[in-house]
């Protein structure tokens, strides 16, 4: 019968599942996990026109892959596409502020009564 050292057993089996983990971590640093989007796809249409599919780079889980690169920049091509050229100018220009401050002064002077 052969003597089985069972501390060398786990000595082994640990550095196993090390060198799995690093190659894991190693992959994960890349950043590429090799799936690529098709964007023109209209089964995907939702993900880049839907507001509740909005991905959030600030999120903890978020991992900036090239694929997900990729779908933030046609979310966002999409999105000038679909805005009028004029609307852009004119979300931005400010409206009468006079008639806005008025109605405010004018609203507050009621509820103080």
């Amino acid at each position: 019968m052969k003597h089985v050292d069972v501390g060398k057993k786990k000595k082994r089996r640990k550095k196993k599942k090390r060198s799995a983990d690093d190659a894991e971590s190693a992959g994960d640093k890349r950043g590429d996990d090799g799936f690529r989007i098709d964007t023109g796809d209209e089964r995907f249409a939702a993900i880049f026109e839907n507001h509740k599919y909005a991905i959030d780079p600030t999120d903890a889980k978020f991992k900036a892959t090239p694929a997900m690169q990729q779908v933030m920049d046609e979310r966002q091509r999409r999105r000038k596409q679909k805005r009028p050229k004029g609307a852009a100018k004119a979300a931005r220009a400010p409206e009468s502020k006079g008639d806005d401050i008025a109605q405010l002064v004018a609203s507050v002077k009621r509820k103080a009564r």
